[in-house]
């Protein structure tokens, strides 16, 4: 489970390979059961137990943990909900609030890997290697959209991203409209530019938000081609549990990947860990079949 790392209250560093922003703290590393409540508040009303996390000390995603006997929700910044009393003695009796409070979170923990691209893979051998297919994707470079330092938060399918707007960092605009962010070092490597402007349409038009001004900028009409080349390949591995993967652009928040969804990373790079939808992964990636 989660553990804190700082005492409540204290910031600290989001930490990138391309800038840093002032955070609360959190940690993807195992929380001892005992510190449990060092991270939440629990108050008990007449009608309901009210929990909460304060100054973003968790990230838990905490609506379908109580949903039976009450409701909540986490993100970031923070988490909290409620328990109520007359469904938990209805169901549970006599049984103490700490107990069940306690059962539930490790349940909650206990269904999905934590995974820190920073530790690099430790074990490859369930992996694949895949190719990525001939496709047309967009690109941006984000200094075409921001000044250099602007910080940004890209919107991918499985989480939020933080980036810093570089030179060196370009966005991807993916086969679905997913957006992401690449080195262009690595872009330059594995993807041909065209002329043209990139030009599709989806479901939901691809943003990344200024956290300067705190507004969404759309990609497409900054957006150029790009086409996938042979040298694009990774290795991958199916998931059969839930995993949040904490990627090297932000040590501090986690890509979700669900069953049946992909954990991924270059052929050349076991440290850029990330993941890929099933779906997405089938469709734009062949199997090498060694």
């Amino acid at each position: 489970m989660p553990r804190l790392t700082e005492p409540p209250g204290r910031t600290k560093k989001r930490r990138g390979p391309y800038g840093t922003r002032d955070v609360q703290p959190y940690a993807p590393t195992r929380l001892k059961r005992k510190r449990l409540h060092d991270a939440f508040d629990l108050v008990s009303g007449e009608l309901d137990w009210c929990f909460a996390a304060e100054d973003g000390h968790e990230r838990l995603d905490l609506a379908g943990l109580l949903v039976d006997l009450g409701n909540g929700g986490g993100h970031i910044d923070k988490a909290g909900g409620y328990i109520s009393k007359k469904k938990f003695r209805e169901k549970y009796g006599d049984e103490g609030i700490d107990t069940y409070f306690f059962d539930k979170v490790s349940e909650f923990y206990d269904s999905f890997d934590v995974i820190n691209a920073k530790d690099g893979i430790k074990d490859h051998s369930d992996f694949e290697l895949y190719e990525k297919k001939n496709l047309t994707y967009g690109f941006v470079k984000t200094t075409d959209m921001f000044e250099t330092g602007t910080e940004c938060k890209v919107r991918t399918y499985e989480g939020d991203v933080f980036v810093v707007a570089d030179d060196r960092i370009y966005i991807m605009i993916g086969h679905e409209g997913g957006a992401y962010p690449i080195e262009k070092e690595i872009f330059e490597r594995k993807y041909t530019t065209g002329d043209k402007t990139y030009c599709m349409e989806f479901e939901y038009s691809p943003s990344i938000i200024n956290l300067l001004t705190n507004t969404s900028e759309e990609l497409m009409p900054h957006s150029k081609e790009c086409f996938s080349n042979n040298s694009s390949r990774i290795y991958a591995k199916k998931l059969t549990k839930a995993a949040k993967v904490f990627t090297k652009w932000d040590y501090e928040t986690y890509m979700l990947g669900n069953i049946g969804d992909y954990i991924c990373y270059p052929e050349d790079d076991d440290k850029d860990i990330y993941i890929i939808k099933g779906n997405i992964l089938d469709e734009t990636y062949n199997k090498i079949n060694m």
